[in-house]
C-alpha cells in the first residue's frame, strides 16, 4: 500500500463502505421496491446486490489500474465506485425512512413528535426505571 498516494487510498476506501452495509443489503433491504412477478423480483434483488458488490470490485480494479500506471483510468474507476457507494447509501437510507401515513398531522410533524418522544424515553424514563 505504500506505492499509492494517500488521496487515492482515501478515495478507494470509500468503495469499501458497502462491505460494512452488506448485511443490510443481503437481509431485507429493498431499495428498489418489490415486484409482483418472480422474474421482476429476481432482477430487483440482483440490482440490490450489485449496489454492494460493484463498489468492492471497483476498489480492486481501480487500485490495480493505478498500480499498473494507468492513473487516470484508476481514478475514474475509483470515482465510479464512490458514486455507486453514495447511491447505495442514499437508497438504503431512503428504504429505512418512515413511510407517510395518512392521519391528523403531516408526516414531518408526526416524525418530529415521535423523535422527540423517543429521545425523552431514552434519556429520562429508562435510566430512572432501570438504574434506581
Amino acid at each position: 500500500m505504500s506505492e499509492f498516494p494517500k488521496k487515492i487510498l482515501v478515495l478507494a476506501a470509500l468503495s469499501l463502505i458497502p462491505l460494512l452495509l452488506a448485511p443490510l443489503f443481503l437481509f431485507g433491504a429493498q431499495p428498489f421496491g418489490t415486484a409482483e412477478s418472480k422474474v421482476g423480483a429476481f432482477f430487483l434483488y440482483l440490482a440490490t446486490q450489485l449496489l454492494w458488490v460493484l463498489p468492492i470490485a471497483l476498489f480492486f480494479v481501480g487500485l490495480d489500474f493505478y498500480r499498473r500506471g494507468f492513473e487516470r483510468i484508476g481514478v475514474a474507476v475509483l470515482l465510479c465506485g464512490a458514486a455507486i457507494t453514495a447511491a447505495g447509501c442514499v437508497l438504503l437510507g431512503c428504504n429505512y425512512l418512515p413511510r407517510q401515513v395518512p392521519g391528523k398531522y403531516p408526516t414531518s410533524t408526526r416524525q418530529v413528535k415521535s423523535g422527540i418522544m423517543n429521545i425523552h424515553i431514552i434519556i429520562y424514563v429508562l435510566p430512572k426505571r432501570y438504574l434506581h
